[in-house]
Parts: structure tokens; C-alpha cells; sequence
């Protein structure tokens, strides 16, 4: 899924940017958290960083920054994300994807005109991450395939509605306490304007 929001973890601040180049291992040098980081490619990880109050910082892994994000209960809702994606000038449609059954939504992404296109031609969900700025078929590793039953359009066509059937054991690229894949991407819910709660 496309998570590309702004994170905040042991006084580290990393913006969608910043992620994006530290999975791409192009993180090095100052670059505004402090004196120096230096990143270690396929590693992910922020060595010797120094926060912005001059304090040592230990190794933070990008998976450590998206476990406080996806398994917290503080709300970091990225109020940003849809100008993220215009100044990166992603030329994409809203895709909200619902269990054709139940009515659920499973979760929210993104397709441009190839990804749209490809979803059609496979009969399976296919967008676009704009994080990685690239096709993404649902399911081609994790096995949990999306497939398609219907498209909806909006009124005025600038979002669509992908109605699927799940093929696999989930959908969310999360595990639940038990080590199970979600069967949704919203398995919280806001408990106040700060604090979020599991369902």
C-alpha cells in the first residue's frame, strides 16, 4: 500500500521524500535533522544521527519509523498527501477498493491510466504507488489478489471504485497480534482527536 506520509520517531522527523530516498539508499550527509546521518542501502538503517536537539539518536530502521505509523495509537494523519502526489505531478485518480460482498472498504489507492487500463485487462486490482512511482498488481507477491467484479465512476470522473473478491488470506500488508494479514486496512478507529483505538 501506499503509506507515504510524514514520521516522527525518537525525535527524528522523515518526510516522504526522505523515505523514499533512504529506501533508494541516496541518504547521506547533513540534510537538516542534524551534524551528520549516514544510511546503509538495503539495510535502511539512520546511524549516528543526531537530533535536532544535539542528542545521540540509535539505530531507527525504516521499519521501526512504519511500525509506530501503522501499529500506534497517535494520530499522524498526512493532510498532505494529496499535494504530495500533485507536486510530484502523478497523474492519478482516488481508488477506493470495497469487498463486492460485505461493502467494506478494504483500502484507499491510487491508479493512473496504465494501472486503470491493466485492472480491466487482468480482472484483478492493479494501481499505481506514487511513493515508488510505479505499477503495483495487488497480491503479486503476498498472494492476496484482488479480483475485480465491478469499476464504478464517479460523477464527475476523478475517482473510481474497484468492487473485488479477495483470492488470498488477506489484504493489508499488516499482521494482526496473531501474525495473520489484515483483512482490512482500517483496523483502527479514532478515539479523539489524537488517540486511535484497534477494532
Amino acid at each position: 500500500m501506499d503509506h507515504g506520509v510524514d514520521v516522527t520517531v525518537d525525535g527524528l522527523h522523515a518526510s516522504d521524500a526522505r523515505l523514499e530516498r533512504l529506501r533508494r539508499g541516496q541518504l547521506t550527509g547533513s540534510d537538516g535533522l542534524g551534524k551528520t546521518n549516514s544510511i546503509e542501502a538495503g539495510k535502511f538503517g539512520v546511524h549516528a544521527a543526531k537530533s535536532r536537539q544535539g542528542r545521540a539518536v540509535g539505530p531507527n530502521t525504516l521499519a521501526t519509523m512504519s511500525e509506530a505509523l501503522e501499529e500506534g495509537l497517535k494520530v499522524q494523519l498526512d493532510f498532505d498527501k494529496v499535494g504530495k502526489i500533485g507536486r510530484a505531478g502523478h497523474q492519478v485518480v482516488p481508488v477506493v477498493l470495497q469487498d463486492a460482498d460485505s461493502g467494506d472498504v478494504l483500502f484507499i489507492g491510487y491508479a493512473n491510466e496504465e494501472a486503470y487500463r491493466e485492472t480491466l485487462a487482468r480482472g484483478s486490482a492493479v494501481l499505481y504507488s506514487t511513493s515508488r512511482e510505479q505499477i503495483w498488481h495487488k497480491g503479486a507477491t503476498s498472494g492476496d489478489v484482488l479480483d475485480l467484479v465491478e469499476v464504478a465512476v464517479n460523477c464527475e470522473q476523478n475517482s473510481l471504485i474497484y468492487k473485488v473478491r479477495k483470492a488470498g488470506t488477506g489484504v493489508c500488508h499488516t499482521k494482526d497480534e496473531a501474525g495473520q494479514t489484515r483483512q482490512t486496512c482500517y483496523y483502527r478507529a479514532v478515539e479523539d482527536a489524537e488517540t486511535l483505538r484497534f477494532t
